[in-house]
């Protein structure tokens, strides 16, 4: 029997709370701010059906499919500042399963295509993988992410004996 709801909190849920109060609002940018503020600040994590949460992803995918009409650039405006990017994902790749199910090589592998600090440091805070706070390289982050991954399954292992 599959399930029929997700429990979803931090980013994942703030994500979840974006698509759902901007099909709500529409292009009200300021009230969709005002609203996420609210929501954010009241609601710690939520129940979500997954076939609501799986048709908001289609829909958000159907729009995304239809063309968008030409923007002008300004001269120093970036193609990259021009399309929004997808958001960081905290829980992809999820590297107690990762590491569980693939060993260490992959985990650093998936970890390999995360190229800033802030969305390593945010994955291992959501995973509640601990890293020190002392300044380190991206591969100085991605080792201590899975060595940190690496600790919490031989603690868990060891709680269970």
């Amino acid at each position: 029997m599959s399930k029929t709801t997700r429990t979803l909190s931090g980013a994942a849920k703030n994500s979840f709370l974006k698509g759902v109060v901007k099909s709500a609002l529409g292009e009200d940018h300021q009230a969709r701010e005002r609203l996420m503020a609210e929501l954010t600040a009241a609601i710690a994590s939520l129940r979500v059906r997954v076939e609501a949460e799986r048709g908001r992803k289609t829909k958000a995918a159907g729009q995304r499919a239809q063309p968008q009409p030409a923007t002008a650039r300004t001269p120093e405006q970036s193609p990259a500042e021009a399309a929004p990017a997808e958001p960081f994902d905290p829980y992809s790749p999820n590297v107690i399963v990762v590491i569980r199910t693939r060993g260490r090589d992959a985990a650093l592998a998936a970890l390999a295509s995360i190229t800033t600090e802030q969305n390593l440091r945010l994955l291992a805070r959501e995973q509640q993988l601990g890293l020190p706070k002392d300044p380190m390289s991206l591969p100085e982050i991605r080792d201590a992410i899975v060595a940190a991954g690496e600790r919490r399954i031989a603690n868990r292992l060891a709680a269970g004996r």
